[in-house]
């Protein structure tokens, strides 16, 4: 090998070295939303405090950016909270907002009653939305309805539940 081409493929190493040590102190989400994500699909717990660094120890996960995408489909008293702690994401409904009719002649608290009451085409509309995790209260019709057996044959799957919520995502 020559000594132009020694002197390249150094330059090259050295790059290579030098932009895996300085962007993640510049971007401090460099890979955390890829770990982040794994963890969520293979069922261990949510990433609220980045344990992945040496570089920032305890510092809070609060960018929630690997579900930003998501839209949310959840009680409708619920709107607000969920906008104040996740404002990047996607909300479905909002019990702040004004009752003005949307699409269909329908205003959005319609719409979201005919959702969580499971009428027919519930989840067709939600799909078509791109509706990827469903926040509802427990024993609501949508959630007997996904309850009993129903969710994985439309293509949810139950992900969290305790007595006071229950969290469906898209499979």
């Amino acid at each position: 090998m020559d000594e132009g081409n020694r002197w390249i493929m150094w330059l090259m190493f050295f790059a290579v070295v030098g932009l895996a040590f300085f962007l993640p102190l510049v971007d401090n989400d460099f890979g955390w939303h890829y770990v982040c994500g794994n963890r969520i699909l293979s069922g261990a717990r949510w990433c609220l405090e980045n344990d992945l660094t040496y570089l920032l120890p305890g510092y809070k996960w609060a960018y929630t950016a690997f579900i930003y995408d998501a839209l949310i489909a959840w009680g409708y008293n619920l709107g607000g909270f969920l906008i104040w702690q996740l404002p990047e994401m996607k909300m479905f409904v909002d019990g702040r907002m004004p009752a003005w009719i949307g699409e269909g002649s329908k205003s959005p608290y319609t719409t979201w009653l005919e959702v969580i009451q499971a009428q027919p085409g519930w989840n067709e509309y939600l799909l078509g939305m791109g509706t990827e995790y469903l926040l509802i209260a427990p024993g609501t019709f949508l959630d007997l309805e996904l309850d009993e057996g129903g969710a994985l044959e439309l293509g949810w799957e139950e992900e969290y539940r305790d007595k006071g919520a229950v969290v469906y995502g898209r499979m």
